[in-house]
């Protein structure tokens, strides 16, 4: 609004920052400038920081800087903060600065598997845009477990939860036409992935693993668990309950005794099975992501 232009980079080993550009030449206002830092982590030589992308959220008139954490071909991971103005400073899901040196949630992508497939790691480096009509995507990379050298290209619609943070579709964009779901259309087999943080320590040697290890350890994976939503708002098996919002088409559960909140359901496609499917996304009490498919 004000005319100004910004540039976010970093690497990393220095964080991320953010520097005022002459819109005449591209060059820094003040020559010289390195800018000031809007996101580090404690401890450079085991956890690293970089790749960031930063949107202008119409809706909520809020900026978000989107960063990949770890190891590009293993635990690599995407989180995010906001901020109403574009130099920042970002906020991320507890109200903490990313400058600080806390480990920032929301966490939106990590390795994962649903079954029938080997899954993926390598998850993040994202760039984030729009379609013009109000639909928001990321687009990163993603490296097959089975031979982690082979990257491919991973498109994912990112939809808004409630109080206004941005979630990713647990499955590939595939242009499967929206509409709305009943409860009737959630009852059925499900597998649910919880996206969490890696657990493992891992030696690196400039930010990356060392030669030989490029194989999840364990407490580095995000598994698919296989649960059942049944009539009258029940999970089988004793698991828990469910609500479901059809208005707002929110999903609520009460999973293993935690209550998780306004998952977004959604259409989208089953790679694993090659067919069009349910799904939802959205975060627990610990900006942590929260992805579902229905499978029968």
């Amino acid at each position: 609004d004000d005319g100004k232009w910004w540039m976010h980079y970093g690497s990393f080993f220095g964080g991320l920052y953010c520097v005022e550009l002459n819109p005449a030449t591209g060059l820094p206002v003040n020559a010289g400038d390195q800018g000031h830092l809007v996101a580090r982590r404690a401890d450079y030589s085991v956890h690293n920081l970089e790749a960031p992308e930063i949107i202008y959220h119409e809706p909520s008139r809020q900026y978000f800087l989107f960063g990949s954490y770890d190891p590009l071909m293993t635990t690599y991971n995407v989180r995010v903060g906001r901020s109403d103005k574009p130099e920042g400073p970002f906020i991320d899901f507890f109200g903490k600065e990313m400058s600080d040196t806390t480990n920032n949630f929301p966490i939106l992508t990590a390795p994962y598997r649903f079954d029938s497939h080997d899954g993926w790691v390598g998850t993040a480096h994202c760039g984030v845009f729009t379609d013009g009509e109000g639909n928001y995507f990321m687009a990163h990379q993603g490296r097959l477990a089975s031979e982690s050298a082979l990257m491919d290209l991973h498109v994912r619609r990112i939809l808004f939860t409630p109080d206004g943070w941005p979630v990713v579709s647990p499955q590939r964009y595939a242009g499967v036409p929206q509409r709305s779901f009943s409860a009737a259309d959630l009852e059925g087999e499900w597998e649910i992935v919880r996206i969490v943080e890696p657990r493992a320590e891992r030696r690196l040697e400039a930010g990356q693993i060392l030669w030989g290890e490029g194989a999840l350890l364990d407490g580095e994976w995000n598994i698919a668990e296989p649960y059942t939503l049944a009539n009258a708002g029940v999970i089988a098996e004793n698991k828990g309950s469910w609500q479901f919002d059809e208005k707002n088409q929110l999903l609520s559960m009460t999973l293993n005794g935690e209550k998780i909140n306004n998952l977004i359901i959604f259409a989208g496609h089953d790679w694993e099975r090659r067919l069009d499917t349910v799904l939802f996304t959205g975060l627990d009490d610990q900006g942590r992501s929260v992805w579902g498919k229905r499978t029968k």
